[in-house]
């Protein structure tokens, strides 16, 4: 350093290396103290947000489930009150339609069920009247005709109805078998006795075979037919 003054010129030699190591270091402890600080503050937050979306998560993943049918999932319970009544409300109403599914899967096959004996007597009573068609008027025969006709469709739907409620239950097992393609639904067409459907198949089709449970697969397309012809 150098001082002037009336007396002359002072001139004080001064080592700052010391100084410049102490403010080195000092910004080195600064810079690393920020670093701390924002790596701790990432890291809270980072645990913070996975705490509060980790719930959110579940619900989401619990939501699909539901969709996909899955009436077993719950919500685990947390201790977060600004989650617990989600979690409790998600719960109540899974729980609500789990009821009502299986209310509804009693109902069909209890109602299924008690049908069965009716149309087993009209059906047996239908043979009769038939069986004796010669007998009847022109307009006698067109009544029985339809009457027949609609007992068939009622019989078919509340086998569907049964169909449903023991796949409901786990009770259905599929009976595979080999099938030529255009001879069945030669056959399914044929037995929907209706003059207006034609089955056009391709060549090729004729020699294809497929393995699939024949009755379960010509009441669809049966259904299919006659929701067509109807509408």
């Amino acid at each position: 350093d150098v001082c002037s003054s009336d007396f002359g010129i002072f001139v004080e030699a001064i080592d700052h290396t010391s100084w410049d190591r102490r403010i080195d270091r000092t910004r080195r402890a600064l810079a690393a103290t920020g670093l701390l600080v924002t790596l701790g503050g990432a890291l809270g937050g980072l645990v913070a947000g996975r705490r509060l979306s980790r719930p959110l998560s579940e619900a989401a993943a619990a939501a699909r489930r539901l969709a996909d049918g899955g009436l077993e999932v719950r919500l685990p319970p947390t201790n977060d009150p600004a989650l617990a009544s989600l979690t409790e409300t998600m719960n109540e109403m899974v729980e609500t339609l789990a009821n009502r599914v299986a209310a509804d899967r009693r109902f069909n096959s209890d109602v299924s069920h008690e049908l069965r004996s009716p149309l087993t007597t009209l059906t047996a009573s239908i043979a009769v009247l038939q069986s004796r068609r010669d007998e009847l008027s022109e307009p006698n025969k067109v009544a029985l005709d339809l009457l027949a006709a609609d007992l068939q469709r009622f019989t078919r739907l509340v086998d569907d109805l049964l169909e449903i409620s023991r796949f409901d239950g786990g009770a259905a097992v599929l009976v595979p078998s080999r099938v030529n393609v255009a001879e069945f639904l030669d056959e399914v067409v044929s037995s929907v006795h209706h003059h207006d459907v034609h089955l056009v198949v391709s060549p090729m089709l004729r020699v294809f075979e497929i393995e699939i449970d024949k009755r379960r697969i010509a009441r669809a397309i049966t259904n299919l037919l006659d929701n067509a012809l109807a509408h």
